[in-house]
């Protein structure tokens, strides 16, 4: 394989696993014509045709119709392409899609849910009563440090962000999912990086990453609001890289907990009071493996 195919091959299986982690277009064509209702927003075969029409029923947990609910379908970079409304049925019919989008769900006295759908299939979505319920998401490793920063791989696929445009560069990166953060009174996410502009690095450790404190607004914007800190890459920039953390988030209105400056800071409980619940979060995890 030559240098120039080996590089086109990284990028094309690069992007492919970006596209399938952000699962902006996730939803399999239907592979069947027969009705198959499900719960929680999942697909439900309806045909193979991928026409421009999504369609579907909105229920309560007891399975009973919720008429009147709004339904949006985003598009990452269009914003709200299409809107709907179910009907005495709970039915809705969603036309002129042209593609996959996510379909944002939302009802009086319910909390709201985003599914991802795909022209030509039908969808049963199912709401949470409002009342005395605190909506919890969670997220898995979060980084910008790799891939969309500049250094010196040539067989590494960049994104690079331009200086001048961080926040607005950082926002375009998370809008692919920002949907489904937005639904839930708390989203949490693993922070596997330091928000630092310092040039400290661990002088020890294979990889080290940083990312710019800009990230923080953007998370912020993308309706993420609490950040787990304890993972194998926090102290990537040793202690002023997770100092510029902890403030770039608190300046961001982003709760945080599992990195201090001794144990039992780090060992602190973040709480958040929503919805007339108080939520504790701690952040925890083996570096070493014991």
């Amino acid at each position: 394989m030559t240098e120039k195919s080996r590089r086109q091959f990284i990028q094309l299986a690069t992007a492919g696993t970006i596209g399938g982690a952000a699962g902006c277009s996730s939803v399999l064509p239907a592979e069947s014509s027969t009705d198959s209702a499900q719960t929680d927003g999942t697909q439900t075969d309806r045909s193979g045709n991928e026409g421009g029409a999504v369609e579907g029923t909105v229920t309560d947990l007891t399975g009973d119709a919720i008429p009147d609910a709004s339904i949006t379908a985003l598009v990452p970079g269009s914003g709200a392409v299409a809107e709907g409304t179910s009907d005495t049925q709970g039915q809705f019919d969603i036309q002129d899609l042209g593609g996959p989008a996510w379909l944002r769900v939302t009802a009086s006295d319910f909390v709201p849910y985003t599914t991802a759908s795909k022209p030509g299939n039908s969808y049963q979505v199912t709401l949470t009563p409002r009342a005395g319920v605190a909506a919890l998401s969670f997220g898995g490793d979060m980084m910008f440090g790799r891939r969309f920063y500049e250094d010196d791989d040539p067989l590494e696929p960049h994104f690079k962000i331009p200086p001048a445009e961080y926040e607005a560069a950082h926002c375009s990166i998370l809008q692919y999912i920002s949907p489904l953060f937005q639904d839930a009174d708390i989203t949490s996410v693993n922070l596997e990086t330091p928000l630092t502009t310092t040039s400290w690095c661990h002088p020890s450790k294979a990889y080290t990453f940083t990312s710019d404190p800009a990230a923080a607004e953007a998370m912020e914007q993308a309706g993420i609001n609490y950040a787990a800190l304890a993972n194998n890459h926090a102290f990537d920039a040793l202690t002023p890289g997770l100092d510029d953390t902890i403030q770039a988030l608190d300046e961001a209105g982003i709760r945080s907990s599992g990195a201090g400056t001794s144990s039992s800071e780090a060992w602190d409980p973040t709480y958040i009071e929503i919805q007339g619940l108080t939520v504790g979060l701690i952040s925890c995890a083996t570096i070493t493996g014991d």
